[in-house]
C-alpha cells in the first residue's frame, strides 16, 4: 500500500466501507492521513451513502438528532418524563414540524456533509439496529407457515424493511414519548396538542410501513421474553411474569441502544431486573404508539363521519417496486368491511390479527413469500383496489381493525 502513487491511495480511501476502516487507513502512513484529513467530508459522505442508501440515510440522521430534541432518556426501568418541555405547545409543535421537514425533504440526503465522528455515530447505531433486525426476522421466519419457507433466508428488500421499521420505532419514541406525569389529564392534553406534528411525521411513511413498525414492536417483545427467561434460567430463578402491553412500553422507554446494553449485563442488572423495575413503577405508562390502533384513518378520506376505504390515492402516493407489504396491508384494511369472495378464499388466519403479524412477520415479506404462505390465495393490489370503493362508519372501522385487536380475532391465539 505504501508504494502506491498518491492518486491510487486517494482512490483506495474513497472505497473504504466504514469509518473504523477509514481511521485505520489514516494511521498507516502520512500520505493516507493527509488524504483523509483533506477529503474527510467527501469520503465520509460517500461511505454513508453507500452503506445506508437514499432511503435509510435521512431516517438514520433524524434518529441521531432526535435524541437531542427533548430531555435525555432515563434508563434501567425508570419511566420517561420527556414531554415536560419548557416550550409552550404551539412552539413545540412548530419545532417538531420544522425538524420533520428538514430531515424528510427529497434533497436532504444530497446536502449532507459528514465527518468521521458523525459517520461513526451513525454506524454504531446501525450495528444495533441490524442485530435486532436479524433477530426479529429470524423469530418471524422460524414460525412462517409452509415447510418450504422454513430455511429460506430473507431477501435484501425484506432485511431493509426490518431495519427501517426499527429506525422509525426509535424516531417515534424519541420525538413523541409517553409522558408519565400526574395528573394524567395534563399528559393527555399535551399529547392532543402535539397531534398535528405527530400526524405530519406519520404521513412521511406509507401505512404498510407503520404496520411493519407495530409488527416490529411485537417481535421485540417476543425477543425480550426470551432474554428475560434466559437471564432467570442462568441463575436458577423463577421467570417473572411478563405482559405484552407493558413490554411494548418497556421497549419504548429504554430505546434500542440501552436494550442492547441491558442484554450484556446479565440477570442482576440486566433486562429482567430493568423490566421488573419498570413494571413496578410505571402503572398506566403505555407506550406512545397507541395511535397504531387507528392510524389508517390518517391516510383515508373522511366523508361525513364515514371512512372511505378507497386506497387508490394512497397506493399512488407511496409507490413500491415490491407489492408484498402493500398487499398485506390492503388485505387487513379491507377484509372486515368488504364482502367479496377473494377475502373468504384467502388464508385469513395469516392476515387476521396482531398475533399473526408478530408470529409470522407477514407485514415484511416479499410477494413471493406471501404467496407461499397463503397458498396463492392473496389477492393482488389491482384486485383489492377494484373493490375498495366502500364507506364505513369511522367508529366501526376503528373498532373492527382486527390487525391491531388480537383479542377480537377468531383465531383464539391471543395469549397476553
Amino acid at each position: 500500500m505504501e508504494q502506491l502513487p498518491t492518486e491510487l491511495k486517494a482512490m483506495v480511501a474513497g472505497f473504504v466501507p466504514d469509518p473504523k476502516s477509514l481511521i485505520s487507513l489514516a494511521l498507516t502512513n502520512k500520505t493516507f492521513r493527509a488524504i483523509v484529513e483533506q477529503d474527510e467530508a467527501k469520503i465520509c459522505t460517500s461511505i454513508c451513502h453507500r452503506h445506508f442508501g437514499h432511503e435509510l440515510l435521512p431516517l438514520a440522521m433524524a434518529v441521531l438528532r432526535s435524541r437531542e430534541f427533548l430531555e435525555p432518556r432515563t434508563y434501567y426501568g425508570q419511566p420517561q418524563q420527556r414531554v415536560q418541555d419548557d416550550r409552550d405547545d404551539a412552539t413545540l409543535v412548530d419545532d417538531l414540524m420544522n425538524f420533520i421537514d428538514l430531515h424528510f425533504r427529497h434533497e436532504w440526503p444530497l446536502e449532507m456533509q459528514m465527518d468521521i465522528k458523525l459517520c461513526t455515530s451513525l454506524f454504531d447505531f446501525d450495528s444495533v439496529v441490524s442485530t435486532y433486525a436479524t433477530s426479529i426476522a429470524g423469530l418471524a421466519l422460524e414460525n412462517t407457515p409452509g415447510v418450504s419457507t422454513k430455511h429460506i433466508e430473507i431477501t435484501r428488500s425484506e432485511a431493509t424493511r426490518f431495519r427501517k421499521s426499527l429506525y422509525i420505532t426509535e424516531l417515534l419514541h424519541n420525538l413523541f414519548p409517553r409522558d408519565h406525569i400526574s395528573p394524567a389529564v395534563v399528559s393527555a392534553q399535551r399529547v392532543t396538542a402535539l397531534q398535528p406534528a405527530w400526524q405530519h411525521l406519520l404521513t412521511q411513511f406509507a401505512p404498510w410501513e407503520l404496520q411493519q413498525v407495530r409488527c416490529a414492536k411485537d417481535l421485540l417483545t417476543r425477543h425480550l421474553m426470551n432474554v428475560i427467561a434466559s437471564d432467570a434460567a442462568k441463575h436458577g430463578l423463577k421467570r417473572p411474569q411478563t405482559y405484552n402491553l407493558s413490554l411494548r412500553s418497556f421497549v419504548s422507554n429504554e430505546g434500542l441502544i440501552h436494550l442492547s446494553k441491558l442484554e450484556t449485563l446479565g440477570e442482576r442488572l440486566g433486562t429482567k431486573s430493568a423490566y421488573v423495575q419498570f413494571n413496578r413503577t410505571a402503572q398506566g405508562h403505555l407506550s406512545s404508539d397507541q395511535w397504531l390502533r387507528i392510524h389508517d384513518t390518517i391516510w383515508l378520506e373522511d366523508v361525513g363521519g364515514n371512512t372511505s376505504l378507497d386506497a387508490t390515492a394512497i397506493v399512488d402516493r407511496y409507490p413500491e417496486s415490491e407489492s408484498g407489504p402493500r398487499d398485506a396491508w390492503l388485505h387487513t384494511l379491507l377484509q372486515n368491511d368488504v364482502e367479496d369472495p377473494m377475502f373468504e378464499e384467502c388464508s385469513i388466519l395469516y392476515f387476521a390479527c396482531n398475533y399473526h403479524a408478530a408470529r409470522w412477520g407477514y407485514a415484511f415479506w416479499d410477494r413471493a413469500r406471501l404467496n407461499t404462505m397463503a397458498g396463492g390465495t392473496l389477492p393482488t393490489t389491482a384486485q383489492m383496489l377494484a373493490v375498495s370503493d366502500v364507506q364505513v362508519p369511522t367508529d366501526d372501522f376503528i373498532f373492527y381493525t382486527n390487525f391491531r385487536r388480537e383479542k377480537d380475532c377468531s383465531c383464539g391465539l391471543y395469549k397476553y
